[in-house]
């Protein structure tokens, strides 16, 4: 049409951050804690459960670290993870969109082999109150060796925040 211009995608996204930047009475607290506790499986259908505990360094980033057990058959078997997370995140309303960079070392048992391996995750929490929340993650991760295959993770956690305002309304 004469004198329309075309609506380019990232238009809305900078719309959508300046609305944000502006929603400054639903920001959490620099220095609010996450502690989240659930439950996941993989592409091969191998339940997991997990706890990570955060750092909300900004309404925008934050870092912590976090432990999962995945059964791989009967339950003397499976693999152990401890690992670091780095997580870009936009707590500004209900719905908290987040993406995450994870990484660390998994131990397989009984064999006590030891991997490395990295993650991204896309995450929504719902926080109905700034106290609490739940969380579905969606993930792809690499085991960092010769064969490693490219697993699919999906999990929903239940967290709890302390410190800044969620101490406030529960």
């Amino acid at each position: 049409m004469p004198g329309c211009r075309e609506t380019r995608p990232w238009h809305a996204l900078v719309i959508t951050l300046a609305m944000l930047c502006c929603a400054q009475s639903a920001w959490a607290s620099s220095g609010e804690q996450e502690l989240w506790f659930g439950a996941g499986a993989d592409d091969a259908i191998q339940p997991s459960v997990h706890g990570r505990y955060l750092y909300d360094q900004s309404d925008f980033w934050s870092y912590g670290v976090g432990l999962e057990h995945r059964l791989d058959g009967p339950l003397t078997a499976g693999r152990t993870a401890a690992l670091a997370e780095l997580r870009m995140v936009i707590d500004a309303l209900t719905f908290v969109p987040a993406l995450s960079l994870v990484g660390g070392a998994a131990m397989t048992w009984p064999s006590a082999d030891v991997v490395g391996l990295v993650r991204l995750e896309a995450s929504a929490a719902w926080r109905p109150a700034r106290a609490w929340g739940l969380m579905l993650r969606i993930g792809a991760e690499r085991e960092l060796v010769a064969e490693g295959a490219t697993m699919i993770i999906v999990s929903l956690a239940w967290g709890r925040f302390f410190g800044g305002a969620s101490d406030l309304d529960l």
